[in-house]
């Protein structure tokens, strides 16, 4: 039997912000419309799909975390949770008619270049009966999140212990917490807002954490919009755009804190001094050396508080940083011998964040791992592009994001990069477009350059960096104003277009 075959110009990978965004461009910007999504889930949404854990939500400003081009007058609040990211997504998709070129439960395996046909050959999984086909295409685009692959949890007497292990990202809407001794490990974002979610309704939590985090007020969190505000919204020109505006210029502002130099560290003082003083009004006192870093603000995320701090004084939690050694059929022993009876144990770990899922191979047999190897580490210039790797673009990118703002604009902008140099492809003057090695390096250099000049660079065990080799491939070292100049008015000396 013949193994089926597809065809597109364009196909891009994951349905999430990245690749419902660049869909809506195809069809606003270039009224182009032979493209396919690819999703591996039933149902799109990428990141805001997957993690429906109690307490989920976003920790940037609504008018932010959202794309210019489809302003949302109904958000609820400042920070909405994740159902409400997840809507706004699904009707950004309807709006723009995305939805006819997505096909669901399809996992992407495999892709590499074949030089004759100047065309990237898929191989793709149908998820449903595991069978395989081919798809070909003229240019490939990866909008797959970097939040995809849990971290591993991996513990003596694992195989022993007879509740559940779900990690955050995992979670099941048939999860029963009532009256259930719950273990919750990880302190980051994820495990700060699980907790608090679940102490009302669990027997006990009992929070096992590793490195102390800046907790921050979270603005106007208990604030609603009114029915009133949100018709202002929708009905008063450009008033969106100027809240958007004014969110966007205060948050760059914060940039300077990020620097390594007298004047930055100044700034972090008086943010570190905040943060402990919030800690301390907030926070029972047995927990206040737990809870209070030492490392450089802004080396990791800091955590806009959820209720986290407060659900500390809730009889039924507690915090600890004593060190799981080993599992057992009725729950965890530490390292210091204490017993913690669990029967559900929720892995707020994070994610392999070192790892994109994807096998590509490119220009003479060479994959990503190979290019990246010559490198030192993952990189992509201008966090989308890959010498040897022609018609191929990545968003969410090698050092895409910002530890101060929106990841959404970035993605938006390099849309706007990549429509630029595939667009002689599109209107057949060109058959392919390839960054220059010596451009991509030269990017690259500026790049891990600059950031050891941030404060990234501080020793805090950060998933921004691998701590192994040091590289950092998750930061954009400026500021959002300099990845809009670059994106929208690109060197296209930088660029080899072939006919």
């Amino acid at each position: 039997m013949a193994q089926r075959k597809s065809y597109s110009t364009v196909a891009i990978i994951g349905s999430g912000f990245g690749g419902i965004g660049i869909g809506c461009q195809f069809k606003r910007k270039l009224n182009f419309n032979d493209f396919v999504i690819f999703e591996r889930s039933p149902a799109l949404g990428g990141t805001w799909r997957s993690n429906t854990y109690p307490g989920c939500g976003v920790d940037v400003p609504a008018v932010l975390y959202s794309l210019s081009f489809a302003p949302n007058p109904n958000f609820s609040r400042l920070f909405p949770d994740q159902s409400e990211i997840l809507s706004y997504l699904e009707k950004v998709t309807d709006d723009f008619g995305i939805s006819p070129y997505i096909q669901y439960e399809t996992s992407w395996e495999s892709a590499h270049w074949e030089e004759k046909t100047k065309t990237w050959i898929l191989k793709m999984k149908d998820v449903q009966n595991e069978t395989t086909f081919e798809h070909e295409c003229k240019i490939l685009i990866s909008a797959v999140g970097r939040l995809v692959i849990p971290n591993p949890f991996n513990i003596e007497g694992q195989d022993k212990f007879a509740g559940k292990i779900v990690h955050s990202a995992e979670w099941r809407s048939d999860i029963d917490l009532k009256n259930k001794e719950v273990v919750v490990i990880g302190n980051g974002c994820s495990g700060s807002q699980i907790v608090p979610a679940i102490a009302t309704q669990a027997k006990n939590v009992y929070h096992f954490m590793r490195t102390p985090q800046y907790y921050v007020p979270k603005p106007l969190d208990n604030w609603r919009f009114s029915n009133t505000l949100k018709w202002m919204f929708k009905y008063v020109p450009f008033l969106l755009t100027l809240l958007r505006t004014l969110m966007f210029v205060y948050l760059e502002s914060s940039l300077k804190q990020f620097s390594l130099d007298e004047s930055a560290e100044r700034a972090r003082r008086k943010v570190q001094a905040r943060s402990r003083k919030y800690i301390q009004n907030k926070a029972p006192s047995k927990y206040w050396n737990l809870l209070t870093p030492e490392y450089a603000l802004g080396c990791k995320r800091k955590i806009l508080d959820p209720g986290y701090l407060d659900c500390l004084h809730h009889p039924n939690v507690l915090l600890t940083d004593d060190k799981i050694a080993s599992l057992n059929k009725t729950g965890v022993i530490t390292k210091s011998g204490k017993r913690y009876p669990a029967d559900l144990i929720i892995l707020a770990n994070g994610f392999h964040t070192f790892h994109y899922p994807m096998t590509v191979i490119g220009r003479d047999k060479r994959t990503l791992n190979d290019h990246w190897s010559s490198f030192g580490g993952m990189e992509a210039y201008k966090s989308t592009a890959i010498a040897n790797f022609p018609n191929f673009f990545l968003l969410s990118g090698p050092n895409s994001v910002s530890g101060h703002s929106s990841s959404v604009f970035s993605i938006e902008h390099t849309i706007n990069l990549i429509l630029k140099v595939i667009k002689p492809i599109l209107k057949g003057e060109t058959s392919e477009v390839e960054v220059k090695e010596e451009a991509e390096r030269e990017w690259v250099e500026k790049v891990q350059g600059a950031l050891k000049e941030r404060v990234y660079a501080d020793n805090c065990d950060t998933y921004y960096v691998d701590q192994e080799t040091g590289w950092n491939f998750t930061n954009y070292p400026w500021s959002w104003y300099h990845l809009w100049w670059h994106s929208n008015f690109p060197s296209m000396n930088d660029w080899t277009f072939r006919a």
